[in-house]
């Protein structure tokens, strides 16, 4: 089977992903003011408990398959078996799961009508086939469908979204959004998969992989959703309206990085089948400093725009949410990293015990923090508590990763000094101009396009080999175009 470049494959999966953030920069500000934080906070609530039988409906069903079929892209009868097998899986996952989130959504009385709106959310698992295509590394086609749906949802949210009453319409989009995207890739099937006698169906080999792949997946829920119905519980559906929204703002940046993760799993699961482990080596050294370039800039820049931007983004009623993403921002290192040695190495090389028990701690580790901390700083609890829980998953996954492939810390953070200078120079800078400007359009501009000239000013004085190598290219390609 003809295998894309990583090239290519990060450049549509980068091209929905900036769709991504594209959307809601455009969805979020609007949102914000029509539904208001209490609306909000209600929504990301209920919203957080569908996403938890949405996982027990998907099991570890996800990573695993994506990864066997990276595993055994040149094998039709297979990758088609493997389909199959997966499919009966959901579905009966999903039937089991079913009565027990109906008995939730109506013992939820306040919530019953968004829950029992986003079912629809939980019945599309049985129909999503995106593990199929990104383990065969056909993201082409998976951001063609993303990308549409995306605008006609956009569009449909200011069509029929237009006051805090209809927040139910709202949640009905985001389902049917969610199960159509699952049922138009399946026309694409037939050229990968063969029709499979039942007789050679055998779910009860995946299992036991399943389990393992589905313990980790349910605890980076807890330190990413829990939070959510724990703010709720403890504090108010106010505190999860602006927790949510901080914490949406710094994972719609985060987008750019970790979708490096999702291309590279497959990638290096095949790299490491065909025991090029050299070539491994080679690509996560590669993704450590893209995440660096890219991440350092990153948290450096929401710290010192956060006071101007988040007013004029979301609204002035949403000002407590600040200092929130202030805190936040250093996930777009956190996460970056972790999607690159958890999600693109741990997994290929069958570490994922290793994986499962780092997460869980992880877990573990939020659930307690967000008890301890919520009833005291509320919603700046529940930051503190993922920053922690956080710091430490990326920090164990990261050491065991460098010592498997015998990475060297000082040769790569000598390689990274360059982002981690200017991007503290951008920061003070930015800082400081802050201080005297307006919550503006103009004016957060000013200081977006400020701290790109420094950072990158800085990285063309200091000669860095990224840049100089993205300048070449750049001139490269405009010269075989004249």
């Amino acid at each position: 089977m003809k295998k894309n470049s990583i090239k290519l494959n990060y450049f549509f999966n980068l091209l929905y992903q900036l769709l991504s953030i594209i959307i809601p920069v455009i969805t979020t500000p609007y949102l914000s003011r029509v539904l208001s934080p209490k609306g909000i906070g209600e929504y990301n609530y209920s919203f957080s408990i569908t996403t938890l039988f949405m996982i027990l409906s998907v099991l570890g069903s996800h990573g695993y398959a994506q990864r066997e079929i990276a595993f055994n892209q040149n094998n039709k009868e297979k990758i088609s078996k493997l389909f199959f097998e997966i499919l009966i899986i959901r579905l009966i996952a999903c039937l089991i799961t079913t009565p027990i989130f109906f008995y939730v959504a109506i013992t939820q009385q306040k919530y019953s009508n968004l829950l029992l709106s986003q079912y629809i959310m939980i019945l599309s698992t049985i129909f999503d086939i995106s593990w199929f295509f990104q383990g065969l590394e056909e993201f082409k086609k998976l951001a063609i469908r993303n990308i549409s749906l995306k605008i006609i949802t956009t569009i449909a949210i200011f069509i029929f979204v237009n006051k805090d009453s209809d927040l139910i319409i709202y949640s009905l989009l985001m389902s049917i959004s969610l199960l159509m995207s699952s049922l138009t890739m399946w026309p694409y099937c037939r050229d990968y998969i063969e029709i499979i006698s039942l007789k050679k169906i055998n779910i009860r080999q995946h299992f036991r992989p399943i389990l393992m792949f589905f313990i980790p997946v349910s605890a980076v829920y807890i330190y990413t959703s829990v939070d959510k119905i724990l703010l709720g519980v403890l504090a108010n559906d106010i505190e999860v309206g602006y927790y949510s929204q901080a914490d949406r703002i710094v994972r719609l940046l985060l987008t750019v990085i970790t979708s490096l993760g999702t291309v590279l799993l497959p990638r290096i699961a095949n790299l490491l089948s065909n025991k090029d482990t050299l070539k491994v080596k080679s690509e996560i050294k590669k993704s450590i400093l893209f995440v660096s370039f890219i991440g350092f800039p990153m948290c450096g820049g929401l710290i010192a725009i956060s006071p101007i931007m988040i007013p004029w983004f979301l609204g002035k009623d949403f000002q407590a949410s600040v200092l929130l993403v202030q805190f936040l921002s250093s996930l777009t290192l956190i996460l970056g990293f972790s999607s690159v040695t958890g999600q693109a190495v741990l997994i290929p090389l069958k570490k994922q015990n290793f994986y499962t028990v780092t997460v869980i701690l992880g877990a573990i580790i939020n659930i307690v923090g967000n008890f301890i901390l919520v009833p005291h700083f509320l919603s700046l609890g529940s930051v503190i508590s993922t920053l922690i829980s956080e710091v430490l998953v990326c920090a164990l996954q990261t050491v065991v990763v460098f010592k498997i492939l015998n990475l060297n810390y000082r040769e790569i953070f000598i390689e990274s000094k360059d982002y981690i200078i200017g991007s503290i120079i951008m920061t003070i800078t930015l800082s400081l101009l802050v201080l005297k400007l307006e919550v503006s359009t103009f004016d957060l501009l000013i200081t977006v396009l400020t701290g790109f000239i420094i950072y990158f000013s800085y990285l063309l004085i200091t000669k860095n080999i990224l840049v100089i190598n993205l300048i070449k290219n750049i001139r490269t390609k405009k010269f075989k175009s004249n």
